[in-house]
């Protein structure tokens, strides 16, 4: 997985996100993991579709289009769950709580840095 850090206009809401490069990484997710310091996120470009199953925590869900626009903000997806949202490009997970204290809304626009640049999820699907 590749570090990088996921901003909104401008600032910061996840320092520490992981963004799941290869198809078992994405497979994976946060599979056997107890919970997610705060200011840590994971992103699965490629994914338009989550599940929750044997997950061990609640998660906040954004799902974002190839731009990195918030096409769906989910908070406090319980384990078990299926979600999906038609048009994603990509999906954004945190540990229930942190995202939605960043008043996330429709149409905002997520801008995921690695190493001081920029990259698109479509880049970042290719990626794998």
């Amino acid at each position: 997985m590749r570090a990088a850090a996921a901003a909104r206009n401008g600032r910061v809401f996840a320092p520490d996100l992981r963004v799941a490069e290869s198809v078992l990484e994405r497979m994976r997710g946060l599979l056997g993991i107890k919970s997610l310091p705060e200011g840590s996120a994971l992103c699965l470009p490629g994914c338009r579709a989550i599940h929750t199953f044997f997950m061990r925590f609640n998660l906040d869900v954004l799902f974002l289009d190839s731009a990195g626009v918030v096409l769906r903000f989910e908070r406090d997806v319980k384990p078990w769950r299926i979600l999906w949202c038609r048009g994603a490009f990509g999906v954004i997970e945190a540990q229930a709580g942190w995202l939605s204290a960043c008043s996330f809304s429709v149409g905002d626009v997520v801008e995921i840095t690695d190493r001081s640049s920029v990259f698109s999820m479509t880049t970042q699907c290719g990626a794998s």
